[in-house]
């Protein structure tokens, strides 16, 4: 919690004389009720260039191709007793 807004729960609960844990369950109770949805985002589109070639690897299974890559580093390793 942020030092002032932990200061300002402070001094609240010391001026009305009410148990901190009360002063913060109000407050965060107000602000719940009280908080706006989040405003609808537009999509971000980030611009692309074609540099005239074609990739050498299919970039929709990159997953798969790191998965694969690492299992044979993990087999490499255990065949070496690491």
């Amino acid at each position: 919690m942020a030092p002032d807004v932990l200061k300002r729960l402070r001094d609240t609960a010391h001026e009305e004389n009410r148990p901190f844990k009360t002063i913060v369950d109000e407050v965060v109770r107000v602000g719940l009720l009280t908080r706006q949805p989040p405003q609808s985002k537009q999509p971000v589109e980030f611009p692309t260039w074609n540099f005239g070639f074609t990739p050498e690897v299919n970039l929709t299974k990159a997953l798969a191709l790191a998965a694969e890559l690492e299992d044979q580093e993990i087999i490499r390793k255990m065949e070496l007793g690491k």
